[in-house]
């Protein structure tokens, strides 16, 4: 378990760190007998924080393609449109660019 902590652990969000303690103390209180159960729950986490670290890329490329739109001039309902964003959040890019 100790490899776990120190391998596992360190690349793991405040919030998926209380989950992945939550799932090593079962284990220890379970035994060996828990330990495939660990296994497929890390498996499983690291999935969910791969996908959050994705589409938290996905938004970012969006966010500097609205940027982009903004400097060349698209109106925030084109922007909305073309990007999937809400006429807020890209009022709100535009605000940033303009500070």
């Amino acid at each position: 378990m100790i490899w776990a902590g120190n391998v596992i652990r360190p690349r793991l969000t405040k919030e998926d760190k209380e989950e992945f303690d939550r799932l090593v103390e079962r284990v220890k209180q379970g035994g060996a007998g828990k330990m495939g159960e660990f296994v497929s729950n890390v498996s499983r986490l690291l999935d969910e924080v791969q996908m959050k670290k994705f589409n938290e890329g996905k938004i970012e490329g969006k966010e500097e393609v609205a940027r982009k739109l903004i400097n060349r001039g698209f109106s925030d309902e084109d922007i909305a449109e073309l990007t999937d964003f809400d006429i807020e959040r890209i009022k709100k890019l535009r605000k940033e660019l303009i500070n």
